[in-house]
């Protein structure tokens, strides 16, 4: 009897180091030095989140373009329309970087084809203009997002396409222009959430978005460094999509 106690003993101490390794993994998953925190401790960043563990880099000011009042205050009413829609949900996923807490509804390209016409136009535009040297497809590939930031939800920089969406078979692969509309006001409808982004010749500091409804900004998908700021009164609402595309063979250009 004295033997198998013994035994019974043994095996649950020789389980306690695995216990503790595993709640010490868990528990490095939080950011718990100044170092890792940075970004919630730096007096310089306190507006801004950045995503946890991707250097930033700085684009040329040719991966963006800003389109002032590329679409009318009528236009605008329609497309808030969408976002009376029933939500499908209201997501409140929360890390160092990001907390995603919006209602999001999917607008179908063929009931609205004439924004997805408009935000396709703006993107051969910029492709044309500033020389990014991709093949536009004129089909749409995905649906326009229609989202409603709610108070408290902020998006660290990050870029849109990675390298493991560009090596996989996903829909992502052939994104290649963003397109963000400001649907709503900023000036009288929500405080605080701005876009920013990051380009040479800002002295190292982020660049803002004009914060004018009716304004549409277009990017390279695979290389700006954007986020948005956090959101502290309001609703904003913005109509989010992506072009997608090819890059052009040298011998095309």
């Amino acid at each position: 009897m004295q033997l198998i106690l013994l035994h019974l003993l043994f095996n649950i101490l020789s389980c306690i180091p695995l216990l503790v390794v595993a709640s010490t993994i868990e528990i490095q998953d939080e950011p718990t030095t100044k170092e890792e925190g940075k970004v919630l401790d730096d007096e310089n960043l306190k507006h801004l989140r950045l995503a946890s563990g991707i250097p930033i880099t700085f684009s040329k000011e040719s991966a963006v373009m800003t389109h002032i009042d590329s679409f009318t205050q009528d236009e605008l009413l329609e497309i808030k329309k969408l976002s009376q829609w029933k939500s499908k949900g209201i997501s409140s996923v929360t890390n160092v970087w990001k907390q995603d807490r919006f209602d999001l509804i999917y607008a179908n390209v063929a009931e609205h084809k004439w924004i997805f016409e408009r935000f396709t136009n703006l993107c051969k535009k910029a492709n044309d203009e500033n020389g990014w040297g991709y093949e536009i497809f004129e089909r749409p590939f995905e649906p326009i997002q229609a989202v409603t930031y709610l108070k408290g939800s902020f998006y660290g920089a990050h870029v849109d396409v990675v390298d493991r969406d560009l090596e996989s078979r996903g829909p992502m692969r052939s994104r290649v222009c963003a397109v963000v509309l400001l649907v709503n006001d900023p000036e009288t409808d929500y405080e605080g959430g701005r876009l920013h982004y990051y380009v040479e010749g800002n002295d190292g500091k982020e660049t803002y978005a004009p914060s004018k409804a009716g304004t549409t900004l277009t990017w390279k998908a695979d290389e700006l460094f954007h986020g948005v700021t956090e959101l502290t009164n309001g609703e904003r609402q913005v109509a989010v999509y992506w072009v997608h595309g090819r890059k052009k063979m040298q011998s095309e250009l």
